[in-house]
């Protein structure tokens, strides 16, 4: 009970509820520990019902996150910090369970774990792993300064984290096996910790050396320790006193701290200025910051990070890409085209780039040459809705209604929320003297955004038309 409170108040797990992406991580972690319960359930009381519940519960931890991968090796873990037998009949179907995942994942996705492009080796990111360690118990200790993005960067091995980190690791490992008789819980959460680190541990190439999110399951060997000591010192009479005001001021300040870190998930643009303090170096969060200054229709400050963001990192595409788009909303037709060139030179299977080059070449005049790379767009992303839509915008300027209503719907039928596909097909019917399909057209983009101006605008108009 001590270590599931501390587990819910703790901040380290803010980012990855508040995070969409980290999404994964709570999905799997309760499908993972819903089937480590009822495998230990099954070990007890011998019950087929419970065995069939812990493999339905781990196949859905593995469709959640790859990381579940771990869980045959937390089940040994379990025989050995409590001296269970392990039997052959309930392991094995479990085992062949994980076994079979890494055959489908390398069937479907040529890989088991996502990869983050990169041409460090294993050598040179390991002093990294030693550094996150260092860093992680750190966060859970003190969980002060808690933020996005730590970056990929590399380590060498004289690093002070470094060095802090292989000392920690190696203490760790030491008392725990010097603990295991004596204290199995602590053996076992020092080894849930160190293993359930293992799959986000960037040994194997990921896109960042750490991250709080992947914090979500290794802790739960922490929070075991830590509540298991507490709750010895509770049961002991003059003790007692002194555990129970441990435990409540640490649920007090975890609760504090995690009210304070939502605050820091709350709103987008203080999101990235907050991040940038801690990483002013990365090019991803200046991209990201862009985006939403441009969302919020501030040009010139998305300019300034896009353009921050390719200083610091010069072949980042996506950046270039936006910068480009900025620049074509701002009516500055030349830089655009430059902008976009570069980010397809950079990235030739970039279909957004393609896009946004097409938008910005159709401004200029250039219809065939947008045409040409729309459909380059449509090739590389085949449900790009956008892309349909544009071509589309092109094919009924030049009076080709037909292939443009085609063109609307097949947009449409991709991304059923985009409500600009919706107000030019509803024009493309207007302007073809179909007035009731023009009108259910419009009327399906004010569902969506019932005070869209250019949806009302339209319809308003096409009432007249139709007297």
């Amino acid at each position: 009970f001590v270590s599931g409170v501390f587990f819910i108040t703790h901040p380290i797990h803010t980012e990855a509820v508040a995070y969409i992406s980290g999404r994964a991580d709570s999905l799997m972690a309760i499908f993972l520990m819903l089937s480590f319960c009822f495998y230990i359930k099954n070990l007890h009381l011998n019950n087929s019902g419970f065995y069939i519940l812990a493999l339905s519960a781990y196949i859905l931890a593995l469709l959640s996150r790859e990381n579940g991968l771990i869980f045959p090796a937390l089940l040994l873990l379990y025989h050995y910090s409590f001296k269970k037998p392990l039997e052959a009949k309930k392991f094995l179907p479990i085992l062949s369970i994980a076994l079979a995942y890494i055959l489908f994942r390398l069937f479907l996705f040529k890989g088991v774990l996502p990869h983050s492009s990169g041409d460090s080796t294993l050598l040179q990111r390991f002093p990294g792993f030693l550094a996150a360690v260092a860093n992680y118990l750190r966060l859970l200790l003190v969980p002060l300064h808690l933020h996005m993005e730590y970056g990929n960067q590399l380590f060498n091995l004289i690093n002070p984290q470094v060095i802090l980190g292989a000392a920690i690791l190696i203490s760790l490992l030491l008392v725990a096996f010097r603990k295991r008789n004596a204290n199995r819980l602590f053996f076992f959460g020092i080894l849930w910790f160190l293993l359930n680190l293992l799959p986000s541990s960037n040994l194997y190439p990921l896109n960042a050396y750490m991250a709080e999110h992947w914090l979500y399951l290794p802790s739960i060997g922490f929070f075991l320790i830590l509540g298991g000591t507490l709750s010895r010192l509770y049961r002991s009479r003059q003790q007692k006193v002194a555990a129970t005001a441990a435990i409540a001021s640490l649920v007090f300040f975890y609760s504090i701290l995690t009210i304070i870190q939502n605050n820091y998930w709350r709103e987008p643009l203080a999101f990235y200025e907050r991040t940038l303090k801690y990483t002013p170096l990365s090019w991803r969060v200046y991209n990201d910051q862009g985006i939403s200054y441009s969302s919020a229709g501030r040009y010139q400050e998305a300019i300034d990070s896009f353009q921050k963001a390719i200083e610091i990192k010069a072949d980042y595409a996506e950046a270039y890409t936006n910068l480009g788009s900025i620049y074509r909303l701002s009516g500055k037709g030349e830089e655009a085209i430059a902008y976009l060139k570069k980010a397809i030179e950079i990235n030739p299977r970039s279909a957004a780039a393609y896009n946004n080059l097409a938008n910005a070449l159709s401004s200029s005049g250039k219809k065939e040459e947008a045409i040409a790379l729309l459909k380059k767009a449509i090739e590389l992303n085949p449900d790009n809705a956008d892309a349909y839509n544009n071509l589309a915008n092109i094919y009924c300027a030049e009076g080709n209604f037909a292939q443009g209503i085609t063109l609307y719907q097949k947009a449409i039928s991709l991304n059923p929320a985009l409500t600009s596909a919706y107000i030019n097909l509803g024009t493309a019917y207007r302007l073809k003297g179909k007035y009731e399909q023009a009108i259910a057209a419009y009327k399906k983009a004010l569902a969506i955004e019932p005070d869209n101006q250019a949806a009302l605008y339209n319809l308003d108009l096409t009432y007249r038309r139709r007297k």
